[in-house]
């Protein structure tokens, strides 16, 4: 397979879809293992190598395996899952266990990353887990420890804590909440890498039409659908160019349906032609409610 160097080096793909029904706008489910395939394929023809996954994420890891070794690419793919821990329990053997058993499924040699999958299991760090999290990066089992976290203040935690250099945050055109908090600033200062997710808040932003049960977020999704169209662009422009443009080194990571839904976001995110006052989008869509920017709140 032929790799194009391209803008999209900042993207990472999201495969929660590829192992369980994922999204408030996913009608379509879980897709089939040739449908995975495509989806992998086409990000490696557009430059794009890392790769999103979790150990909770139903059969990701295995779909996201099997496609990486038809593919044959198992030197070339960065792969970052998230770490279950069912309990407060700290255990070398069990931990070891589960990074294998990742490995395993993956049909990679080792994990680009490891994060912490819930935001809570900080708590741990300072227990042993940061240090036996340090020692599978010694033995080459994982390369970089990181966090996935919801709150500003979980995040700020996460930057000060030794070793652990990837941390996974919430953020979109509705949800500023963490550069409000300086958290982009300060990540750069100290050298770790900021992974945004939700950047279309699991597809909330693209439905044309909202379920009843998501009533109570309408307000904002016309806010952003109108701004999108004073610009004469589409939502996924707007939300794809905001992150891109508003978060400069943050890697992005977007999760999708199909191959053909990958290409289109691709093409939006390498096209350079917005020029859009962002200062002036944040000062228009102001404060927006937890319950709307949170889908476990949903």
């Amino acid at each position: 397979m032929n790799f194009l160097v391209s803008n999209s080096n900042r993207l990472v793909l999201g495969t929660a879809q590829l192992g369980l029904n994922y999204g408030i706008a996913n009608i379509l489910g879980k897709p089939d293992q040739a449908t995975a395939n495509a989806i992998i394929a086409k990000a490696f023809e557009n430059g794009i190598h890392k790769f999103d996954t979790a150990q909770g994420y139903g059969e990701s890891e295995t779909v996201l395996g099997r496609a990486i070794a038809d593919h044959r690419l198992k030197n070339n793919a960065k792969i970052v899952s998230k770490l279950s821990l069912e309990s407060d329990n700290i255990n070398k053997i069990d931990l070891l266990n589960k990074i294998v058993r990742s490995i395993e499924k993956l049909q990679v040699e080792r994990l680009y990353g490891l994060m912490l999958h819930k935001q809570e299991q900080l708590e741990m760090w300072d227990d042993g887990l940061g240090q036996l999290l340090s020692e599978f990066v010694n033995t080459r089992l994982i390369q970089h420890i990181g966090v996935s976290v919801y709150t500003p203040e979980k995040a700020l935690q996460a930057l000060n804590c030794e070793n652990l250099d990837i941390i996974q945050i919430p953020s979109s055109i509705l949800d500023n909440r963490f550069l409000d908090a300086g958290v982009f600033e300060k990540a750069d200062r100290a050298n770790k890498t900021l992974y945004i997710r939700s950047v279309f808040l699991q597809g909330l932003l693209l439905m044309d039409d909202l379920p009843e049960k998501m009533v109570f977020a309408s307000d904002y999704h016309r806010k952003v659908a109108l701004l999108a169209e004073e610009l004469g662009i589409s939502v996924a422009e707007l939300a794809l160019w905001y992150v891109r443009e508003v978060f400069p080194e943050a890697k992005i990571v977007i999760g999708v349906d199909s191959s053909e839904q990958l290409q289109n976001n691709i093409d939006i995110w390498n096209d350079k032609s917005c020029k859009i006052d962002w200062a002036s989008i944040i000062k228009e869509i102001g404060f927006v409610p937890q319950r709307v920017i949170n889908p476990t709140l949903w």
